[in-house]
């Protein structure tokens, strides 16, 4: 076993053979196959979900590994419009900011490199993400409105537009479920992570209490 075959595994969406590679624990799921892409690469570019859910259940896999263009697994992902991938490696509790606002050697992040395509349904699902850069600009000083606008993207440069008036408030508006909708609200009633641990509601919902915590400041 080793990388190439990962990879190929990856790309292909064999997710049994993908982990039983992964369980020889002999190949780093961090390198890079002949093309200089790694596992999680592959998967995200060709839209496994269920592969880059296991990729991502290995403590030892990054998600800020880059190809020879300096592009994340999300980057390729966005530049795709690959919404499912997109969604299970934004839901990884490593994917930080920094990750999700990391650019490549064009000085693009993954949400510019959505916009630059026009792929407005990826870009509903980044512009949800919480720590995603709205305020990006690429190499030449553009923004994502001003690339839209360039690109001639006219439901995007719309959508962009209204992000922009609604600031933080359209993260909110975005809220899918009854648990996301009771977090935010226990959120507005407290101050600090520590008044979530002393109520009775479960793990899962302290963390997004606390996810919506900074939501809530300067309101």
């Amino acid at each position: 076993m080793d990388i190439n075959q990962l990879c190929k595994a990856c790309r292909d969406g064999d997710n049994s053979l993908v982990q039983a590679i992964m369980d020889t624990g002999e190949v780093d799921v961090n390198g890079t196959d002949q093309q200089r892409d790694t596992p999680l690469y592959r998967a995200m570019y060709s839209n496994h979900p269920s592969i880059v859910t296991t990729l991502l259940s290995s403590a030892d896999t990054r998600l800020d590994v880059t190809n020879s263009n300096g592009m994340t697994g999300l980057h390729k992902a966005c530049y795709n419009n690959k919404v499912s991938v997109i969604t299970v490696f934004c839901s990884d509790a490593r994917c930080t900011p920094a990750i999700l606002n990391m650019k490549d050697r064009q000085g693009k992040t993954a949400l510019m490199r959505a916009v630059e395509e026009g792929h407005l349904e990826t870009v509903r699902e980044m512009a949800t993400v919480k720590g995603t850069d709205c305020d990006t600009v690429n190499s030449e000083g553009k923004t994502l409105i001003e690339v839209a606008r360039q690109q001639k993207h006219a439901e995007m440069l719309q959508f962009l537009g209204n992000v922009r008036k609604m600031g933080k408030h359209y993260f909110v508006s975005q809220l899918r479920t009854l648990e996301e909708i009771a977090a935010f609200n226990i959120a507005k009633h407290i101050t600090c992570e520590s008044d979530a641990e002393k109520l009775e509601i479960p793990p899962v919902t302290i963390s997004l209490v606390t996810m919506f915590l900074d939501t809530h400041s300067g309101d």
